[in-house]
């Protein structure tokens, strides 16, 4: 299982969420989760989230939280010790794989490939004409 990090500077800047078409789980750590309090305004507080309207569940800089390929929208809640409840909502948006760290990998992989057979192709032909 993949997990992506998400950065607190894209939560406190934009209102989109970037993973790649890999990614099934994101996690938010202590500074994630204290850029989303600052962006509801609320400097304590539980977070929850929910995915797409599903059930909401706390945010804790350990458990992942697990995302579909059709995810489309992340809404994290901060609840203040009076009860009070802010919502930040997040679009989610997937990137191609050529753009992941891992898809650069794979491709990169396969241009090794092709380019060693050629190399291979051109040594069977020297071989062959000397």
């Amino acid at each position: 299982m993949i997990i992506q990090q998400i950065n607190p500077e894209v939560i406190e800047t934009t209102d989109e969420i970037v993973v790649a078409q890999v990614v099934r789980e994101i996690s938010c750590g202590e500074s994630c989760l204290d850029s989303i309090r600052k962006r509801a305004q609320v400097p304590d507080g539980k977070v929850f989230v929910s995915i797409d309207g599903g059930e909401r569940t706390e945010v804790s800089a350990r458990n992942p939280i697990p995302i579909d390929l059709g995810s489309s929208s992340i809404k994290f809640t901060v609840v203040d010790d009076k009860g009070n409840q802010t919502e930040v909502s997040l679009s989610i948006t997937r990137a191609a794989d050529a753009g992941s760290s891992l898809g650069l990998i794979c491709w990169f992989g396969l241009l090794l490939i092709i380019l060693d057979s050629l190399n291979q192709k051109r040594r069977k032909r020297k071989i062959v004409t000397s």
